[in-house]
């Protein structure tokens, strides 16, 4: 309906029509959506403001709160009847709440505020990543490397700001089920919440674990060029780093339900838990 956005329900009817400049989806009951002037603010199901749209840009709601920023103030925290818990009068960006923190941005350095507002770890990070299963990574700059490719390394710490894994990986990903993915050198593999490699680095990319199983890609060749999608083929390990879907396929996503997405010939089909295409690819 132009360029608004608005809301279907499961038959494609509208439910909420088309009116706003742009609209995310409904978290914890609430969507956070922008209004023609570019103002935002929230709406319940029934496309009602519950929040008014009067802020220059906000967050949306997780774990019950969340965080918007007002013409001409500071960074607030408020909860779903817009009532302000507190404000970061220092703060450069924030992200929504997760595990109970929240990231804050000061000054090109990150660290982590609980509900209250309190840093529970002060900005001194260049980089973190949000907490999964008690744990966030961290980043810090590669001193030995030159300054101007950014290099980082990658490690993790608790909620109190302890560091449980040293920084010496070049990439990682968030931990789940109990694993997480890391890059050392040029080959990806998996570690535990010790640190210590339980599938050791072996291929070109991987992805995280979701119904014990995890995406895992090769180069087709050596010589195969890694940026192109055509050069690689992708498939499936367990836990124990064993391949249970052979890497055969242009592109797979992760295992829901039992069963997960993979491309032949440019088509998309399903397989289940097993390797076996249940939906052939159409």
């Amino acid at each position: 309906m132009g360029e608004n956005w608005g809301y279907v329900n499961p038959k494609g009817n509208y439910v909420i029509n088309p009116q706003f400049k742009s609209a995310e989806m409904f978290i914890e009951g609430l969507a956070l959506v922008e209004d023609n002037e570019g103002n935002y603010g929230y709406i319940d199901t029934t496309g009602k403001y519950v929040i008014v749209p009067k802020y220059v840009s906000a967050t949306r709601f997780s774990e019950g709160l969340a965080f918007v920023t007002p013409y001409n103030g500071f960074i607030t925290c408020i909860d779903k009847l817009g009532k302000e818990i507190f404000t970061l009068k220092n703060a450069d960006k924030v992200t929504e709440f997760r595990e109970g923190l929240a990231i804050v941005e000061k000054n090109d350095k990150e660290g982590f505020i609980d509900k209250t507002g309190k840093y529970v770890v002060e900005p001194k990070y260049e980089r973190l990543s949000i907490f999964t299963e008690g744990l966030a990574a961290f980043g810090i700059m590669d001193k030995s490397k030159d300054e101007e490719e950014q290099n980082f390394k990658y490690g993790f710490l608790d909620k109190q700001g302890e560091i449980l894994i040293n920084a010496q990986f070049d990439e990682v990903l968030n931990f789940s089920e109990g694993l997480a993915a890391v890059k050392k050198g040029e080959k990806f593999g998996f570690i535990d919440k010790t640190g210590k490699f339980v599938i050791n680095p072996q291929f070109f990319y991987v992805n995280n674990f979701n119904e014990g199983r995890a995406v895992v890609v090769e180069k087709k060749s050596e010589d195969a060029n890694g940026d192109d999608e055509d050069d690689l083929n992708w498939g499936f390990i367990d836990k124990t780093g064993k391949i249970v879907v052979n890497m055969q396929y242009e592109r797979v996503l992760a295992y829901y339900d039992g069963l997960a997405p993979v491309m032949q010939n440019e088509k998309w089909g399903f397989i289940d838990d097993k390797g076996t295409m249940v939906i052939n690819p159409q």
